[in-house]
């Protein structure tokens, strides 16, 4: 898994648009949608801003585990909610 597949995912399931990420990253809302569906590769600068933005370490983009772990927890946190 990519590590933009990983970032979508978590903005996902937090229920953050796209464009909110990237109005907060000082960028356009076609530079981020890039970045989440068409880029190779994520911007190294982006990154930090990115994870700190959707509340979680920059380390869960890297590992499919942890990205999944941060999405189960969002959505077990959701449904206690409701």
């Amino acid at each position: 898994m990519k590590v933009r597949d990983n970032i979508k995912k978590v903005r996902k399931a937090k229920g953050i648009t796209q464009i909110a990420v990237a109005r907060n990253l000082g960028i356009s809302p076609m530079r981020y949608y890039r970045l989440e569906n068409i880029n190779k590769t994520v911007d190294p600068d982006l990154i930090t801003p990115i994870a700190r933005y959707l509340g979680v370490r920059e380390e869960v983009f890297f590992s499919v585990k942890l990205t999944e772990s941060v999405v189960n927890s969002i959505h077990s946190t959701q449904k206690v909610s409701t």
